[in-house]
Formats: structure tokens, sequence, C-alpha cells
């Protein structure tokens, strides 16, 4: 494997941090660049949708208006998550690299054996649903993002504590995901609507299937921290320097573009259009 390049942890506004993480991929996409681990915090509470999702169906934009909570849409797919105590990451890289070039679901377990390497370091034990061992314990949970575990997701005694999703085209990959450090069981029902799908139990139910390192009995971890506790599972399971650095002047440039042109309106985050903004970029 060839070394990694890490950008290190730090809070951004929602707006921003969706737009670095969707450079870093269409980067990847137009010249080879080093496979790429990014860790953020957010600097304010926010809900962020998958790719596909409809807003108006699945959120209360009342509710996150009149709390000030943004909304913003992912480039990645998957369900909403509510960041309000987690930490995300993000990998980004070329599909043609030997450990990538499996396509998605050997990714998701290659990315997944690095985290559960870095929980474990932190003091929590994890498993994946898609081993064996634990495929039919994750069957049958449905709702919102952390009620449902798929497949090389991460589960701490049977309850979901990292959600991920990935977006690939031909060339490349990014995939985004995010680690509790805490829950509040209470957040889905303020924000999020009840779709005819979701988890029919309000915050008794979603504590019986959602965990958080402080569930788990770790606390006092910040942002920092963890992500310094996944950055070396990262570092153990590839075997590789992951070397601190920065965005280039052109992942730059496009991230301060898109933050302006795409993630700062509603017309992508609410109204989930011009899903082609990017195709002649």
């Amino acid at each position: 494997m060839e070394p990694w390049r890490l950008l290190p942890y730090r809070s951004g506004d929602p707006f921003e941090n969706m737009a670095v993480d969707e450079a870093l991929f269409r980067i990847q996409e137009r010249r080879r660049m080093p496979p790429t681990l990014r860790f953020f915090g957010w600097t304010v509470r926010t809900v962020s949708l998958g790719y596909f999702q409809d807003t108006r169906r699945e959120v209360d934009l009342e509710a996150c208006r009149a709390s000030g909570v943004p909304v913003v849409r992912r480039p990645t797919g998957g369900k909403a998550v509510i960041h309000d105590r987690d930490l995300c990451y993000s990998v980004t890289g070329r599909a043609e690299l030997p450990e990538f070039s499996g396509g998605l679901m050997p990714t998701y377990r290659l990315i997944g054996r690095c985290l559960a390497r870095g929980l474990a370091g932190a003091g929590v034990a994890v498993s994946m649903p898609g081993d064996e061992e634990d495929a039919e314990g994750a069957a049958g949970r449905d709702a919102f993002c952390f009620a449902r575990a798929s497949r090389y997701e991460l589960l701490a005694r049977g309850r979901k504590i990292c959600g991920s999703a990935q977006s690939r085209s031909r060339n490349a990959f990014l995939q985004q995901g995010s680690v509790l450090i805490d829950f509040d069981g209470d957040l889905p029902s303020r924000f999020l609507r009840r779709t005819p799908g979701a988890l029919r139990g309000a915050a008794e139910n979603l504590r019986d299937h959602v965990t958080s390192l402080s569930g788990e009995g770790v606390l006092g971890m910040d942002g920092e921290g963890l992500a310094a506790r996944l950055l070396a599972g990262f570092e153990e399971v590839l075997g590789v320097p992951v070397t601190e650095g920065t965005l280039t002047g052109e992942e730059a440039s496009l991230a301060r573009e898109l933050r302006e042109g795409k993630y700062g309106s509603d017309v992508w985050n609410v109204e989930g259009r011009g899903r082609e903004w990017m195709s002649a970029r």
C-alpha cells in the first residue's frame, strides 16, 4: 500500500464540512492523489441527510429553524444523522488501488477494521454485521441511521456506535462516517419526522439500538482524542504511514466553490436539486 495522507481533526460549519469532502472526492477523480483520511467535528448541532433523502418528508424543517439547527445534504447516501456529540471521518481514494479494487463492500470492510481497531484502543470492543456471526442479529432493524446496522458498520454489545455511507465513481470513492461520543435519544423525535419505515418507539427504543462511547463507559473523550485513537487503528491495520498534510490549492479552491455554490443553498440541501452541479466541472 502507498502512504496515506491525514487531514487532522478540526471543527467546521456543516456546509464547509461537506464541501471539503466532496472536493477531496472530485480531485481524486481527476488525478492520482494519496488516499486521504480526514477527521472533523461540527461547530453547531446539524442534521445531515443522505444524498437521496426527501427532506420535507423526513425532516421537521420548522423545528430545525426554530432551534437554529442547519440542514445539509451529504454527497453520500444513507439516512439522516444528527451531529451533536460525534466525531466524523472521511476516506477518499482511487478505486484502482489494490486495497480498494474489490469494490464497495470490501472497502467498507477494510475501513471498518481500521475503525474497530481504533475503538478497541479507546476501550470499546465492537463487531461488524456482515461477519457471519453478526449478520442475523443486524437484520430487521429499521428507521433512523443509527437505529439500523448495515454490513460492516460497527456494533458495541449489539448496538450501533458508528454509521457510514459511501459514494463511488469509476475512478474514485468517498466514504463518510460518524462515531457517537455521546447520544441523546430525544433528538431524533425533535428534528426528524416519523416515516412509514421508522422505528416505532421514541427515545427508549432508540437507546436499545444505539450506543456511544459514553454509553460504553468511556467518559471524558473528546473529538480530538478519539481521532488520535482511530488514526492509530488505521496505521495498525494498514501497516503504512499516515502522514499529516493539508489541502492542496486546487482542493481548497474547489471546496470554497462548492461551499458557496452548492452546500450553502437550500436548492441543494432542502430541494435536492442540482445533483448534476459538478457534472461539467
